[in-house]
């Protein structure tokens, strides 16, 4: 799976990630596969693929999509979640600047 869907960069995880490396890989596969479902609802005409994304995990459950240069794709914001057995990912738009709820807003 390595080689087919991450990016050699992929993941490039934190000090102190809470999950092993093989963990981080599957969350981030799950993180692409939302992120292209949610690319999905606003834009019909181009599917991405997953070279197109890059990834970045943080050990607090949070997660950036930043779309490679000369994709024209958009970044998003979102979050993942594992248990035991399970892994959850969820991608949401990121506000234009200067919108209160943009992440880098102050607050």
């Amino acid at each position: 799976m390595r080689r087919l869907v991450l990016l050699p960069a992929e993941p490039d995880l934190p000090p102190g990630f809470p999950v092993p490396g093989v963990v981080a890989e599957r969350i981030v596969f799950s993180a692409k596969e939302a992120y292209y479902k949610w690319h999905g609802q606003h834009d019909e005409t181009r599917r991405p693929g997953f070279a197109d994304v890059r990834i970045r995990l943080q050990a607090d459950g949070r997660l950036r999509a930043s779309p490679a240069p000369g994709t024209g794709l958009p970044a998003a914001l979102g979050g993942w979640v594992c248990g035991p057995r399970w892994i959850v990912t969820a991608i949401w738009s990121v506000p234009p600047p200067g919108d209160s709820l943009h992440p880098l807003s102050p607050v």
